[in-house]
């Protein structure tokens, strides 16, 4: 099944962007697609996160 976010990150990367990858569960497929905006001459990292949860994310807004 083809990942749209995949095609988005690699094109957002061939235009130059720092791609942040987001994964909830799949570790492995974050990974893959980071490398392959790596090895493409892009920048990218992962950063795992339950969006729906607020607690889950690194950081954000202060009440």
């Amino acid at each position: 099944m083809p990942r749209l976010g995949r095609g988005t990150a690699v094109g957002l990367a061939r235009e130059g962007a720092l791609v942040a990858v987001h994964y909830a569960h799949n570790e492995q497929a974050a990974q893959e697609t980071a490398a392959l905006i790596d090895v493409n001459g892009g920048r990218a990292f992962t950063i795992a996160a339950e969006l729906g949860v607020p607690s889950s994310s690194p950081s954000g807004p202060s009440d």
